[in-house]
């Protein structure tokens, strides 16, 4: 009896002490990062990426270790790949991913804000002609490139923003199995969409991320219990990435891209 579980425990520890990339993505939320040495280990072997950043403006410790935090929760989410994020001793933040070479991937989920809001839209083709024979939006409006679109206009002021967002998740549609996003908002929030959303039949609403249009969708009815999801021809590893970014909320300080490299793996001596 003895023996034999030692040998289960045995077991257990080889299973528990596998990379991290080993784990499901579920999972891996709720263990610990993997160490440098295991980092230096796969990047030595497979290959990966480092990147540098530094702060957009000047800031105090504790804001610097809170973006530090952010960047580790949005990283642990990668699939396979392993990563270290440290801040430098001259405040600059490097991070180490192991097992990716995709630079544009990356440096992307390391600099997005992640500040996401809802604004009032206006499509209609008049109102955007008139606006851009003017050279100027009416006052509380601005113009914006829509998605798969031309110049469209939105109220500056968001109805909502992340704030009211209570869970985010990635999945497929239904209907066609693209990438979608879902989100379910706060509960007074939900209360104050479906009030708008009541009220404003037949309008639409962009939902904008760090700036950027993700999508206009049209309202057809009211929308109860505060469940919206975006379909913008995600890829699959975008969505999952923006998952991250709007899960753990905007970064406390936004960044900048001091550098990047890739960093070959080192042949197997024989």
């Amino acid at each position: 009896m003895f023996s034999l579980r030692c040998l289960v425990l045995a077991v257990c520890a080889a299973v528990l002490s596998q990379s991290a990339a080993a784990w499901p993505e579920q999972l891996k939320r709720f263990l610990p990062g993997p160490t440098v040495e295991q980092v230096e280990a796969q990047t030595i072997r497979h290959g990966g990426v480092e990147l540098v950043l530094e702060f957009a403006e000047a800031v105090d410790n504790e804001a610097a270790e809170q973006t530090v935090q952010f960047l580790k929760k949005r990283f642990k989410t990668l699939r396979r790949a392993i990563s270290i994020v440290d801040l430098t001793p001259d405040n600059q933040i490097t991070i180490t991913v192991a097992r990716s070479d995709d630079t544009e991937r990356l440096r992307a989920l390391a600099l997005r804000s992640g500040r996401l809001s809802f604004h009032e839209a206006n499509l209609s083709q008049s109102s955007i002609s008139a606006v851009m024979e003017r050279g100027e939006a009416p006052a509380g409006w601005i113009v914006t490139e829509g998605p798969y679109m031309g110049p469209v206009l939105i109220r500056e002021a968001p109805l909502f923003d992340g704030n009211m967002i209570d869970t985010v998740s990635a999945d497929r549609s239904y209907y066609d199995k693209y990438p979608v996003l879902n989100f379910s908002l706060k509960p007074d929030a939900s209360e104050a969409f479906f009030d708008y959303t009541r009220d404003n039949i037949g309008k639409f609403f962009a939902l904008r991320l760090d700036g950027e249009i993700l999508s206009i969708p049209r309202i057809n009815e009211p929308i109860a219990g505060g469940h919206v999801q975006i379909s913008g021809g995600f890829e699959v590893a975008e969505a999952k990435d923006m998952e991250a970014v709007l899960r753990y909320g905007p970064l406390p300080v936004d960044l900048k891209l001091v550098s990047e490299r890739v960093i070959s793996p080192t042949p197997e001596v024989e």
